[in-house]
């Protein structure tokens, strides 16, 4: 059994490539040979549609570039895998061009389908090829009708070179993928449903309607979450983009900014501990002279923004010292000893937070 798969993300540093590798960490695991191909960085070009493949040149195309050691590759694999972003709600541009360049290996006429009923062009090597396609596609947005587009593309592509069309793995809300401390617990899930949509494909060529589903769990709580999550994201990405600055210095900034985290903090709350805790916690930021303020009522939290009284307790301190005792890497006891932190108030709020608001397990 022999696979191939389509690299068409040109980032690759990004959340396609990501994901890409989760599915090949679970395809290695069968033993499966793995051919895969950086269709971005391979010398070939767009097709001319000029039909000397079909009729001059039969099974040949006129263009001399990469393309024919690709198109040895698609006849010696099995099974096929393309992974893209989506871009303008399609695939992107490299996947498409690959597509249109594997015209020649139809040739001219016509036939029908008898699973599908519908017409396609005849095959021109029925014998070899991939028997069966999958796809991977990531986006930035939330909702997954976005790659409707996309998948339906793919699966029209798929039956009109005769394979079956095992299903789309769609990643949306990519980039919060970056919050694995956050979310641990759903983020692991997303990342075994991939290795294990890996494997499954290798060894039986297609893929659970379960694992399709969990690799689309969604990350954010809510849609005004997301919205702001993502407001947050682009807001960093527009300053360090501009300066010549990279997608790890993007990710990093994001995963520190208080808005993100003391939104989290509030969704982590724990009901069975605060369920008769009635009380009104203070933050003041003094980098950047940002305030907020949580509100706990029988097991829910409201977080506010701006400072004003009554209150039980205030925190003050840096964003950058809350930011690292929400990822666990400043202890705040510690913080509170060595002066980072200053408190006004219930200190005894204080030193229960470990139990009201835990490490995220979501």
């Amino acid at each position: 059994m022999k696979m191939l798969l389509i690299k068409a993300f040109p980032r690759n540093n990004g959340f396609t490539r990501y994901c890409n590798d989760l599915f090949i960490r679970g395809v290695e695991q069968t033993g499966i040979t793995v051919t895969v191909i950086d269709i971005v960085r391979a010398d070939i070009n767009p097709c001319r549609g000029c039909f000397s493949c079909w009729c001059s040149t039969p099974g040949r195309c006129i263009q001399h570039d990469g393309m024919k050691r690709i198109l040895d590759a698609f006849l010696d694999c099995d099974l096929l895998v393309c992974a893209t972003p989506l871009y303008a709600y399609g695939v992107s541009s490299y996947l498409k061009m690959f597509l249109e360049r594997t015209m020649p290996l139809l040739t001219p006429g016509v036939t029908f389908t008898a699973a599908s009923g519908i017409d396609r062009n005849k095959i021109r090597f029925p014998d070899r090829g991939p028997r069966s396609m999958a796809a991977i596609i990531t986006g930035g947005l939330g909702a997954r009708s976005h790659a409707c587009g996309a998948v339906a593309s793919l699966r029209s592509y798929a039956e009109g070179m005769n394979m079956t069309f095992a299903g789309a793995l769609v990643r949306n809300e990519s980039y919060l993928l970056q919050f694995s401390d956050i979310k641990p617990k759903t983020i692991k899930t997303i990342e075994t449903a991939f290795e294990q949509a890996g494997r499954m494909f290798a060894l039986e060529g297609t893929i659970d309607r379960e694992l399709i589903e969990k690799v689309a769990t969604p990350l954010a709580v809510d849609q005004t979450c997301f919205e702001l999550y993502s407001n947050i994201y682009w807001e960093h990405a527009r300053k360090v983009f501009s300066r010549g600055g990279s997608v790890d210095e993007v990710t990093s900034l994001t995963r520190g900014d208080i808005r993100i985290l003391m939104q989290e903090m509030v969704h982590v709350i724990n009901p069975v501990t605060t369920a008769r805790i009635k009380a009104v916690i203070q933050f003041c930021f003094t980098d950047t002279s940002s305030a907020y303020r949580i509100s706990v009522e029988k097991g829910t939290a409201r977080l506010e923004t701006g400072e004003k009284a009554p209150f039980d307790l205030k925190i003050t301190c840096t964003e950058a010292v809350w930011s690292g005792i929400i990822h666990r890497t400043v202890d705040p006891l510690k913080a509170l000893a060595q002066g980072s932190i200053t408190l006004e108030g219930d200190k005894e709020l204080f030193r229960k937070f470990g139990r009201f608001f835990p490490p995220p397990n979501g």
